[in-house]
């Protein structure tokens, strides 16, 4: 048996070391996102569907919260909040939220649901 150079060997050939955690899986298969995910968007859902209606009345931050009191925690109302006026499905004025034209028309659409 010939020894072979660990240099002259090409490198698609070599044994290469294992990840840093040592894990044989990467860590995040452990805890994935999915769930997290989908409970944010639930938030979101049900925070657009109370602001949504034909009237387009304003609804303050703390009408929302009650509304929603006991399901969702006032963090995850506030960042719900957040990213549907960051896409631009609600305005803020203060403390008062109502629902964008666009989100008015996705209602109108039906297309909007729990």
């Amino acid at each position: 048996m010939v020894a072979v150079d660990p240099i002259k060997v090409a490198p698609a050939q070599r044994e290469l070391p294992g990840a840093w955690h040592g894990k044989a899986d990467l860590p995040m298969h452990c805890n994935p996102i999915e769930g997290d995910l989908y409970a944010e968007h639930k938030v979101q859902r049900l925070v657009l569907n109370l602001v949504v209606d034909e009237r387009q009345r304003p609804w303050s931050v703390e009408e929302i919260g009650r509304a929603i009191a006991g399901k969702h925690s006032t963090v995850e109302i506030r960042d719900a909040l957040a990213q549907l006026r960051v896409i631009g499905l609600i305005h803020e004025a203060g403390e008062v939220v109502f629902a964008s034209q666009a989100a008015a028309h996705i209602d109108r659409l039906e297309m909007l649901s729990i």
